[in-house]
């Protein structure tokens, strides 16, 4: 049922624009039909992407990438404090080089 609704939702989409362009700014019917299709395409897309259960994927990413995923309440990475036996962790940064006068 799903994907019935998914493909009424794109045509209805895809439809509206294609009338409007047709009807009011006098488009031949082919471009309108054109553009409507593109907007269906796209609204397609759009729920495709969306998927049916946002909580299992949103678990999927952060089991698949945990180094990016920032707990609430923890410090962020300008938040933290620097470690001085760290190279990288210098003001200025290991990229930067500081010319003494």
């Amino acid at each position: 049922m799903r994907g019935f609704r998914a493909l009424l939702v794109a045509f209805v989409a895809g439809l509206l624009p294609a009338l409007y362009f047709w009807g009011w700014f006098k488009w031949p019917a082919f471009l309108a039909v054109g553009v409507g299709a593109m907007v269906g395409v796209v609204m397609l897309m759009v729920i495709a992407s969306i998927g049916s259960n946002p909580a299992s994927e949103e678990t999927a990413w952060r089991e698949a990438a945990p180094d990016l995923v920032r707990m609430p309440g923890a410090p962020g990475a300008s938040e933290r404090p620097e470690d001085p036996r760290r190279p990288d962790s210098e003001p200025g940064g290991p990229s930067e080089s500081v010319e003494a006068p």
